[in-house]
């Protein structure tokens, strides 16, 4: 009969929540507070005391895992849209299950009895240098999957850009949208889709009023000021129109050298865009 050391096993579990969980946001490109995953982990970490339940049945085994995992997410990213969620959920399982097999292949290399699982909690009596091993080659297989989903190189994905508007500056970052082909329809110029929450206190209010109103009465204040223009934009899930202002001044934050762009801003309401970034802009920004 193999002896369970309490600490041990939330502090095992703990750690391999917290590993997972950050090569899950790594593969999403998530930008997330270190908090959180320490908040998650501990989560990860305190469920494994279910080991000492006895043998639970497996609807209600899977049902408590989903449960859990959710949560797990939940205190990982926080609020997002349904598909960013579920999403952050499939690539977790999927990181666990990878994290499994590996572990599963070490542990024939190792004693068998060094390695119990229970109610899907695993239990490792093992030395530090064998689980600093473990996290090496574990961190290898997931940098590799990353490279293989073409995820490892997040500066051909996302962009810093500075928003320079009536004597007023903001940084954000932004997603490179090769499907992105927004234009101002007079201009041709393209367009940045930003959310509100980002640059509130640079978009004008015509643009705020809008967005809480949803109303065209914008359309009056086109008349007055030519810099605000309404976006006509279609997408996957229908068509719609958007609040959009020119800048004084877009910078890129180019690997190269800074870029200097004209473009639109259209605004867009908070949690349209998925968590991570908060903004998407084209890649003829970039030429």
């Amino acid at each position: 009969m193999q002896i369970i050391y309490l600490d041990v096993l939330i502090c095992i579990n703990m750690f391999i929540s917290y590993f997972i969980l950050l090569s899950t946001v790594k593969f999403l490109n998530i930008k997330i507070k270190r908090f959180r995953l320490i908040l998650a982990s501990l989560l990860g970490g305190l469920y494994s005391l279910i080991i000492f339940v006895p043998h639970l049945h497996l609807f209600f085994s899977i049902l408590l895992k989903l449960v859990l995992s959710a949560l797990i997410i939940f205190a990982s990213i926080g609020f997002c849209s349904k598909k960013m969620f579920l999403k952050a959920l499939a690539v977790f399982y999927l990181i666990n299950f990878v994290f499994f097999a590996v572990m599963f292949l070490l542990w024939q290399f190792s004693s068998p009895n060094s390695l119990l699982i229970k109610n899907d909690i695993v239990y490792l009596n093992i030395s530090p240098i064998f689980l600093a091993i473990s996290t090496i080659v574990c961190y290898i297989v997931f940098n590799q999957l990353n490279k293989i989903a073409g995820k490892s190189d997040p500066k051909k994905t996302f962009c810093d850009i500075i928003i320079n508007f009536g004597n007023k500056e903001k940084n954000i970052r932004a997603k490179i949208d090769t499907g992105n082909s927004l234009k101002e329809p007079f201009s041709s110029l393209p367009v940045i889709v930003a959310e509100y929450s980002s640059i509130e206190d640079l978009a004008p209010k015509e643009v705020k009023n809008f967005l809480l109103t949803n109303s065209l009465d914008l359309q009056d204040s086109l008349k007055e000021k030519p810099n605000l223009k309404i976006i006509p934009f279609r997408a996957i899930s229908g068509t719609g129109i958007l609040p959009a202002f020119k800048p004084d001044k877009i910078l890129l934050k180019s690997e190269e050298k800074p870029l200097l762009k004209e473009a639109y801003v259209a605004v867009c309401k908070k949690g349209t865009l998925p968590i991570g970034f908060k903004a998407i802009m084209s890649e003829e920004l970039l030429v």
